[in-house]
């Protein structure tokens, strides 16, 4: 069967819900910290090598701060991220499921909750594919100041 949007999307199934946050700590609790200190080096490289720039990029996603002279730097990390997270959990092949908006989840998921994201990922339980059954939430507000 064809997975639909409302597979993904809206869900108001408080079990389901539950299974999903259920799985995502058995996923956080056994994390290759290495491959995390990888996927970080790999984001600290996409702007320019410096961690300082990173870990300041990093802070502002988290408390929606811009800073204009690092506006291309944002659009970079954003988007390493942004690919990362859809080749990671790819939500058509039910890595993850939300009861709002996918857009809006995967932008709170990528400014505020990314160390989540990287974990889970890198957890040794998915070392063979991407995880499922995953619920995501957001924060509407804060997502639609972060876009």
């Amino acid at each position: 069967n064809p997975i639909t949007m409302l597979d993904y999307t809206f869900v108001t199934c408080t079990e389901r819900i539950q299974r999903g946050e259920n799985r995502k700590k058995e996923l956080l609790g056994d994390v290759d910290k290495d491959a995390v200190d990888k996927l970080v080096e790999d984001q600290v490289n996409v702007v320019g090598g410096s961690k300082i720039i990173f870990h300041r990029l990093d802070n502002n996603f988290k408390s929606g701060s811009i800073e204009l002279c690092l506006l291309r730097e944002y659009c970079d990390l954003y988007h390493w991220r942004r690919t990362f997270f859809d080749n990671s959990l790819p939500v058509l092949k039910e890595a993850w499921f939300t009861d709002s908006f996918c857009r809006d989840v995967i932008t709170y998921q990528i400014t505020h909750n990314f160390d989540q994201i990287l974990n889970i990922v890198c957890s040794n339980s998915t070392k063979t594919g991407h995880p499922t059954g995953l619920y995501f939430g957001c924060d509407g507000t804060i997502t639609r100041a972060a876009r």
